[in-house]
């Protein structure tokens, strides 16, 4: 495909971008998902080796650049493919950094995989006003999409002669080890290494974060309600949730934000720890007649959290347990991404998922990013908290909460 006229592309708005009206940046971000879709004649016949080019500049004086996605259909839905990585862009899903800097230009030479349905460009948040300009696509071959990957690798390391030679000892292992293949993924990887290096590091605010990556409207909840329906034998999942005398308004939206899961497949067992406030057991059973999925079990005499939390273990019947606290709150695709991961692994013994706090206000702030599961880390904290999602059995197996262990109950489990 060498030497193939470029493909000028057409840009078009797709979401949350508006006129600007201004000379130097005639567009700017006017929500929380600010998009262009990339339109060509027809992107579906097309697959194999390309160069983008573009010139993308903005009023943010950080070094931030715009993403390139490609949507692919996989299932009946469309979804985010990783443009180059290891693997040449074979099916891991998620975005990369396109590579230019403020006021500067993309050149990035990127895979294509056959039935691609469009090509998008996510313009970053922290950038107002912007110009995006001269797009172009070219055909190349894999020999020049090779040859253009290692000129810049080797010209980042013009002045570095010892990473150089380490580099140059590497690929000979590799080649020697795996052959073409190995030495493929090795380019590629090292060419998106030197991509994201080179864009520089990127500082924004949680809450940019929030609008940028957990922001879900309408089109998340389909997509989401989608997924649930194909599940093969969806798992229960019971909700446990000690109370004692909880503030009314954060146990309403403790509940509140159970019953608004996407995931129908869930039951909350609520055990109250002999509450003083009687305004709480008349809250549970206003619930528990509102949601036959609700189930309460009011105890005789205060046991504190372990004996409580074994209470409302008793009244669940689901095959997987999660632990909640009275004033926590889930995000509304939460459970339905854990029952995802539960389906695609039926072995799984313990689903947990990353969290941040959130004020009276309801800011959200102290973002907990987690690792994949880390034992030595475990055994020194209860990084997993919540939200946690442990297989029944175990639970059992393991005898349930060990009282004279409150405060620490599930690191204990």
């Amino acid at each position: 495909m060498a030497g193939q006229t470029p493909l000028r592309a057409t840009l078009e708005p797709a979401t949350d971008i508006e006129r600007a009206f201004e000379a130097d940046f005639p567009w700017r971000v006017g929500g929380s998902r600010p998009s262009f879709s990339v339109v060509f004649d027809d992107l579906s016949s097309i697959e194999g080796w390309f160069r983008l080019r573009l010139d993308f500049s903005s009023d943010d004086p950080r070094r931030t650049a715009p993403i390139l996605r490609t949507m692919h259909p996989i299932g009946g839905t469309s979804r985010a493919l990783q443009i180059g990585g290891a693997g040449a862009g074979a099916g891991h899903g998620g975005k990369i950094d396109a590579g230019a800097g403020h006021g500067g230009k993309v050149d990035k030479v990127f895979h294509i995989l056959h039935g691609t349905t469009s090509i998008a460009i996510d313009i970053p948040l922290t950038a107002n006003g912007f110009l995006i300009d001269n797009v172009t696509l070219t055909p190349i071959s894999q020999i020049e999409a090779a040859a253009r990957m290692t000129a810049k690798i080797a010209g980042s390391l013009r002045s570095e002669p010892e990473a150089r030679s380490t580099l140059v000892n590497r690929t000979l292992g590799t080649a020697k080890r795996g052959g073409v293949g190995a030495l493929r993924d090795q380019l590629v990887a090292d060419y998106e290494g030197l991509q994201r290096r080179q864009a520089g590091p990127l500082t924004i605010s949680y809450d940019a974060w929030v609008k940028w990556h957990d922001t879900l409207d309408e089109s998340d909840e389909k997509a989401v309600s989608d997924l649930v329906a194909r599940f093969d034998d969806p798992p229960v999942i019971s909700v446990v949730m000690p109370t004692y005398n909880t503030e009314l308004k954060w146990l309403r939206r403790a509940i509140d934000s159970v019953r608004e899961q996407w995931y129908p497949h869930w039951e909350l067992c609520i055990a109250d720890d002999a509450s003083t406030d009687p305004a709480v057991a008349a809250l549970l059973a206003e619930y528990q007649e509102l949601d036959s999925r609700i189930r309460v079990e009011i105890r005789p005499a205060n046991g504190h959290i372990s004996a409580a939390s074994n209470t409302a273990l008793d009244i669940a019947t689901g095959d997987y347990v999660a632990l909640l606290d009275h004033d926590d709150e889930l995000r509304p695709h939460a459970l339905a991404l854990v029952a995802n991961a539960i389906v695609r692994n039926r072995d799984l013994d313990i689903v947990y998922s990353d969290e941040d706090k959130i004020s009276t206000s309801g800011k959200r702030s102290d973002p907990h990013f987690k690792p994949r599961f880390n034992y030595d880390l475990l055994l020194g904290q209860n990084y997993l908290s919540h939200l946690t999602v442990i297989r029944r059995s175990i639970i059992d197996a393991a005898g349930g909460f060990r009282l004279g262990f409150e405060g620490s109950q599930d690191f204990d489990l």
